[in-house]
């Protein structure tokens, strides 16, 4: 298990300090990168017909893993094979409010991945 340092804010498109992370809104179920809504995959595996969401255990969470692995990584064959402990190891754990995932730590979580398989 990583231990992450969550970014919890309240107004995560603040200007004085920028964070660079996937920016999650809870009350619109939106992710976004570069300020730009992530596209959620479905097409891939539609877990979610109600969108993306975090910070449990269930279909908006996997949904939310598929979409940032696949968006972080660019590689969806990777992405399909490692979303659901993705799921399990970040996206439940976070709190169901606002808040940003840091791209350092994906890119700390996908580097395990690959030497560990």
């Amino acid at each position: 298990m990583l231990n992450l340092n969550f970014i919890d804010t309240i107004n995560v498109f603040s200007k004085e300090k920028e964070i660079l992370g996937y920016k999650c809104i809870y009350e619109e179920h939106a992710i976004f990168r570069d300020n730009n809504i992530i596209n959620t995959r479905i097409e891939l595996k539609n877990h979610s017909p109600m969108g993306l969401s975090w910070g449990y255990d269930g279909s908006g969470s996997l949904q939310t893993a598929l979409a940032i692995l696949c968006d972080f990584t660019k590689d969806n064959k990777f992405s399909l094979k490692y979303y659901i402990d993705f799921k399990d190891d970040i996206i439940s754990q976070l709190p169901q409010i606002d808040c940003v995932i840091k791209y350092s730590d994906i890119q700390h979580w996908v580097d395990l991945k690959k030497v560990r398989n």
